[in-house]
């Protein structure tokens, strides 16, 4: 279950609004989430999937990389294809 952001807000010993602002900050903006604040937050929610994903895609992806993620996908896909088009055949 997540945790509500006044939930984590209370782990990080920060009020909500100040933790809303510092993970949706405007321009200019003074309220920036640094590392400290990065790390409890990510003690507090448990999950750091989406982060570890939002900064490999945005840091770490390129035309090389998204090709052998999007073949890999397609290859683990294969065996269910050509499966289905086998039950097609025979229904047919």
């Amino acid at each position: 279950m997540q945790k509500s952001l006044k939930s984590q807000a209370a782990d990080l010993d920060m009020a909500p609004s100040t933790l809303s602002r510092k993970l949706n900050p405007a321009e200019g903006d003074t309220q920036r989430l640094n590392c400290d604040d990065l790390e409890a937050w990510l003690a507090s929610t448990g999950d750091a999937s989406a982060v570890i994903g939002y900064l490999a895609a945005k840091y770490m992806d390129n035309d090389i990389a998204r090709k052998a993620r999007v073949l890999s996908k397609v290859e683990g896909m294969l065996p269910d294809l050509l499966a289905a088009i086998e039950a097609m055949k025979a229904g047919t």
